[in-house]
C-alpha cells in the first residue's frame, strides 16, 4: 500500500505541540510550588474520618472508607510537609479515637478531633472522607462547609472543589453547605470537609482503592488549599504576602 509522505510543517507541528504541553504542564506545577510557599509555617489539621471499629462506608467489593480517607490523608501531609507546613494527622494509623469504656464512642471521636484542631493552633482543617447511598449511579468528590461562619471556610471550601474538579475530574458538584458535621460546626478555624467520591459507584470504588487514583486526588487537595492560600493573602495584604 502506498503512503502519503508527510511535510515538513506536519512535524514541526507535533514538535510545537508537544513542545507546549510540557511547558504548560511546567508552568502548573512552578505555579504549585510558589503558591505553596505562602502556606510555610502555617498549620493544618487534616483528618481522615472513622479509624478503628468505626469503619465508615464499604464498597461492594470491600473497600474501607477508612481505609481509603487514611491513604489520601497521608499523601496530602507529604506534599504540604514538602513545602514547609506543619501538619497535625487526628489519626495516623486504623485507631478508633474513643475512649474505650465510652457509652458515645461516634460523639467522643467526634469530639477528640475538634479538641485536636483547637489544642493544635491550626490555620485550616481538611476532614476527608467517602460517600455512599443506596444508588450505585451517584457519583462525584464534593467538598463541604459550614454555611452558618463566616471565617473563610466558604472560601477554602470554593478553592478545593475548583481544583478537584479541574485536575482530578470526575465531577461536576460544588462547594455546599449542605451538611450536618459536628467537627465543622465546633472547629475554630476555616474547615472543610472533603468527600472523596462514593464508594457505592463501583466505578468510584474501584478509583478510590488505587494508589495512583489516591495521589492524583491528593494533588486535587494540595492544590485547593494552596490556591485558598493565595486568594487569602491578596485579600487581607493586598501585596501576596502570607495573611498570617
Amino acid at each position: 500500500m502506498a503512503t502519503t509522505k508527510k511535510p515538513m510543517g506536519y512535524y514541526l507541528t507535533l514538535v510545537l505541540l508537544a513542545s507546549l504541553v510540557f511547558y504548560v504542564h511546567g508552568l502548573e506545577q512552578r505555579r504549585a510550588i510558589t503558591t505553596a510557599r505562602l502556606m510555610s509555617g502555617w498549620t493544618v489539621v487534616v483528618d481522615p474520618g472513622h479509624g478503628g471499629i468505626d469503619t465508615g462506608a464499604r464498597g461492594r467489593s470491600g473497600v474501607m472508607e477508612d481505609d481509603v480517607v487514611l491513604q489520601i490523608a497521608e499523601k496530602l501531609k507529604a506534599l504540604l510537609e514538602s513545602e514547609g507546613v506543619q501538619v497535625v494527622m487526628t489519626r495516623a494509623s486504623d485507631v478508633d479515637l474513643a475512649e474505650p469504656r465510652t457509652g458515645h464512642r461516634q460523639r467522643d471521636s467526634l469530639e477528640k478531633r475538634v479538641a485536636i484542631i483547637r489544642d493544635g493552633k491550626a490555620d485550616i482543617a481538611v476532614s476527608i472522607h467517602c460517600n455512599a447511598v443506596p444508588s450505585p449511579q451517584w457519583s462525584g468528590a464534593q467538598v463541604f462547609y459550614d454555611g452558618s461562619r463566616d471565617d473563610g471556610s466558604k472560601l477554602l471550601a470554593e478553592c478545593t472543589q475548583a481544583e478537584i474538579t479541574r485536575l482530578v475530574g470526575g465531577t461536576s458538584r460544588q462547594a455546599s453547605q449542605k451538611i450536618d458535621h459536628f467537627v465543622l460546626k465546633n472547629s475554630n478555624v476555616p474547615s472543610i470537609t472533603v468527600e472523596a467520591g462514593f464508594l457505592s459507584n463501583p466505578r468510584e470504588e474501584r478509583l478510590l482503592a488505587q494508589q495512583d487514583y489516591q495521589r492524583s486526588f491528593a494533588w486535587g487537595i494540595f492544590s485547593g488549599l494552596m490556591k485558598y492560600a493565595l486568594e487569602t493573602a491578596a485579600t487581607v495584604t493586598g501585596r501576596g504576602d502570607s495573611p498570617r
